[in-house]
């Protein structure tokens, strides 16, 4: 475990809040290295990343995932499907609806690797003990998020 100079939990707090704004500026920063590499703007690449998590999903739970109107979802799968990211596909639970789903591409599983084993390479300087209390905190902070994020859409009247 590393030990940082600062004692007090004010201090490590301060410490903390500063590093996840860091790492949250650093992460969009990256993201929007990724999309640039494959051609795309960061919203059609958000959804990418989203495909690539779920797989195959329906355009109305893209929709729900990004917190985009469906008529944007519309717009956005429109881009990847030309930009050969993305296939619809006949949903056969509901027929009104088409399933979005992910193409094989190389440069994509290519970038998708590297990033996989990236974060891989970082975790393994940390016990079995410490990434628990990683997920831990990770899996509250995005809870915590998510919260936060349907306040704010409360509060502009957005369901």
């Amino acid at each position: 475990m590393i030990f940082m100079e600062k004692t007090t939990k004010a201090q490590l707090t301060d410490e903390l809040i500063n590093a996840l704004q860091e790492s949250t500026n650093e992460i969009i920063f990256l993201n929007n290295a990724l999309a640039a590499s494959l051609g795309l703007n960061t919203t059609d690449f958000r959804c990418v990343n989203l495909l690539m998590r779920y797989g195959p999903v329906p355009a109305g739970k893209l929709a729900e995932l990004t917190g985009l109107s469906t008529g944007a979802i519309t717009s956005v799968v429109d881009r990847l499907e030309k930009a050969g990211y993305v296939k619809r596909l006949n949903n056969t639970k509901d027929r009104r609806t088409k399933i979005i789903k992910l193409v094989e591409n190389k440069q994509l599983a290519k970038m998708q690797s590297n990033f996989f084993q990236n974060r891989v390479d970082l975790m393994e300087s940390y016990s079995n003990q410490e990434l628990e209390v990683i997920i831990h905190f990770t899996k509250h902070m995005v809870k915590s998020s998510k919260r936060l994020r349907v306040e704010l859409s409360i509060s502009k009247g957005k369901p």
